[in-house]
Order: C-alpha cells, then sequence, then structure tokens
C-alpha cells in the first residue's frame, strides 16, 4: 500500500519543485518517491511540506497560559513563572495534554521540549510527536553544582533520549558548566541573551539580575565579571564540538556572532519572535544573523509567553517584521533547518526514506504568507 499527495507545488524542506509532480509514500508515511503527476490524481489547492519542527519549548508551563503579565522584562517575568508555577497537577496535566494535541493539530511533528520537571513525561509516552527533551538544570553557586547535577539526571530518568543541558549563563555556575560539558558531548541547548542585563552581569556586575539574586538569597561574593558580553563568557567552557542551539537571543551583537563564528561548534539560532516580544518587547537582530551566515530555526517557547504553540504564527510575525525573507527561507528553518538542529534525521524533509510528516500550506499568494496562511495536517 502506498499513498500518493499532489498539490501546486512541492516544498521538499530544501526548495521548491513542481508543479506536477506527486509525492508517493507508504503507509506509514515513508517517502518512497516523487514523481510526475497523473491525469487521474486529486490536486490539493495549496503547497505540500515536511512537517514542522518546533526547536524550543516548555510544554510543562501551559497551565500559565495569559498568567504572566506582558512586556515587564525577562527578570519580571522569571520571578512572575517561580511564584506561580506550582499548580495542582490535574492542572498542570490537562494543560500539557491540550498544548501537545495543539502542536500536533498545527503540523508540528517535533519538539525541542525544556524540562525542568517530570510533568511532560506521561503525556509525551503516548504522542506520535518526536520529543527531544532537554532537561535544564541550574545553580548559579559552585558549591551546589554536584547535587544539581545530580538532580538533573533523576529528572532525565523519567524520559526517554533526555540531554541535560545548562538553563541559561546567568544561572549556571562554572562548576555546572563544567559538569554540563563533560558529561553532555552531543547537543546543548542554552537561553541566550534574552535580555540586556544578561550582559550587564558579565560585563560589570551591575544590572537587574543583581536584585534577582537577592530576593532569591544567593551571594555574589564569589562572581567575578568576566569584562565581556555573555556568550564570549560561557561559550569556550565547552569544548567537545558540541553542536549548541542558541535560542532567543533577543540582545546578542554582531561581535558575539562574529566569536561563535571562529568556534569548531555546530551552532543554530532559535528565533522565539512572539515570547520575545511579549515578554522584552523586542526582537532578535534577525537580518544580522543571516549576514553572517547562521543557521536559524524556530521555536515558540510556552504558553506562559506566548498565546498559541504554532511555528505557522511565528513565522507570520517574522514576516511581519521582515516581509522581504523569502517564504523558502522561512519554511528551511521550520523544516529541514530544525530537523539538523535537534538532530532527528528522519525528519525535515522529502528525501527518500525520511518518514517527515506531510502538511499542505495554503491562501500563499506569490510564495507570501499572510494572516489568512493556514496549515493543514495530511499524514
Amino acid at each position: 500500500m502506498y499513498r500518493k499527495f499532489t498539490a501546486d507545488l512541492i516544498f521538499n524542506g530544501k526548495e521548491f519543485i513542481g508543479p506536477g509532480l506527486t509525492l508517493i509514500t507508504d503507509e506509514n508515511g515513508k517517502v518512497l518517491d516523487i514523481v510526475p503527476t497523473s491525469h487521474s490524481d486529486e490536486v490539493f489547492s495549496g503547497i505540500l511540506m515536511p512537517g514542522i519542527i518546533n526547536c524550543h519549548c516548555h510544554v510543562e508551563l501551559s497551565h500559565l497560559k495569559g498568567k504572566i503579565r506582558q512586556k515587564t522584562g525577562l527578570v519580571d517575568f522569571v520571578q512572575q513563572v517561580m511564584q506561580i508555577r506550582n499548580q495542582s497537577a490535574q492542572e498542570k496535566g490537562d494543560a500539557i495534554s491540550k498544548a501537545i494535541e495543539e502542536m500536533y493539530t498545527n503540523g508540528i511533528v517535533a519538539v525541542g521540549d525544556i524540562c525542568n520537571s517530570t510533568d511532560s513525561a506521561i503525556f509525551k509516552k503516548t504522542s506520535s510527536i518526536h520529543w527531544r527533551n532537554f532537561i535544564e538544570i541550574s545553580g548559579f553557586v559552585d558549591a551546589t553544582a554536584q547535587q544539581k547535577w545530580e538532580d538533573g539526571k533523576k529528572v532525565a530518568d523519567a524520559f526517554e533520549d533526555a540531554l541535560i543541558v545548562p538553563h541559561a549563563p546567568y544561572s549556571v555556575s562554572g562548576s555546572l558548566f563544567n559538569l554540563i560539558n563533560e558529561n553532555n558531548r552531543s547537543l546543548i541547548s542554552i537561553h541566550n541573551q534574552e535580555t540586556e542585563a544578561e550582559d550587564e552581569l558579565f560585563q560589570c556586575k551591575q544590572g537587574a539580575f543583581l536584585q534577582l539574586y537577592e530576593k532569591m538569597g544567593i551571594r555574589l561574593e564569589h562572581f567575578k565579571p568576566s569584562g565581556t558580553s555573555s556568550l564570549q563568557t560561557w561559550l569556550p567552557q565547552f569544548n567537545h564540538q558540541q553542536s549548541i542551539m542558541l535560542v532567543h537571543n533577543t540582545c546578542m551583537q554582531e561581535s558575539d556572532v562574529a566569536f561563535a563564528n571562529t568556534t569548531d561548534h555546530s551552532i543554530f539560532y532559535c528565533i522565539c519572535i512572539k515570547a520575545n516580544l511579549y515578554i522584552e518587547n523586542k526582537i532578535p537582530p534577525i537580518e544580522m544573523m543571516m549576514k553572517y551566515g547562521c543557521k536559524m530555526v524556530l521555536g515558540t517557547d510556552s504558553l506562559a509567553s506566548n498565546q498559541q504553540l504554532c511555528i505557522l504564527e511565528e513565522m507570520k510575525m517574522i514576516h511581519q517584521h521582515l516581509p522581504h525573507l523569502s517564504l523558502t527561507t522561512l519554511l528551511q528553518w521550520a523544516t529541514s533547518n530544525g530537523a539538523q538542529a535537534l538532530q532527528l534525521e528522519s525528519l525535515g524533509t522529502f528525501d527518500k526514506g525520511k518518514t517527515p510528516g506531510v502538511l499542505l500550506l495554503q491562501n500563499v499568494l506569490d510564495q507570501k504568507i499572510s494572516s489568512n496562511t493556514t496549515v493543514q495536517r495530511l499524514l
């Protein structure tokens, strides 16, 4: 048994092909071939494309939808989340289940998901979405590093193929970075330069994070500013040629991208534009990153900082701010680039032998998405 999918055009994960071509898969969705369309084939109106990759989410925070004030800045956002994240197991579970279904309906076939707890584990076991679970640990005091690592390992045990990663430069001590570097030599995800206060901390030990530490009872006598940016401080601590996904990058400077390009890491830059606007009311320097040839991918962040978990809506927002970006570029970020970033080789393109899912992108005029553009899952 096999299935045939025909539309006006096909985006194969890398480029547009067609018209006049048909995608053939087996009954499980594995790509068998792309062949000339037969006269008997029914043609969908729209564009066939592989399933979408959401490279950054916090599905366990879905119960916080609509509960966090907008545009107050990252430090205030973090404090709000810490104050109200511990709701009942029933409320959390219902929200997680609903969020996973929302992502599936929105054509998302794989998620790079941040886990601070085991709350989402049971729901992922029965989900048809591919999950790359990042167990996020933090601890800004060197003396607690070993305990924080052990706590992270206990959370990781509840998930399949989990990777322990740092939360953010401002929340991870040098000793904890070292433990992560030595034990995770494959793929790192880290929140990076989401606010100007992050660089202020590392450059001169000033800024809004000092207030956060004071409220948390964290003493900073041990912390010595490096005199340079956050990224240029922490990135050299990874020395095993890991693939690194930098998330948010809202306040990243040209010098930081140039510095990252001198390392031997494979680096992906994850843009969560709606969350950036929700929290900091800023957008990342996307055009500057593109100038340096950065490998871009897309994420939604959580429902604590977004109204919906939909990569198409992220693309619409990027297009609203940067209307000259081509649809080819945006779809690459959402498919093949995302699969590479999460190291999911079976997804992202219509190459023979892969099982990437099949979507239909509709209401696209002159290869431009608009507020009316929709995505429909075919397989």
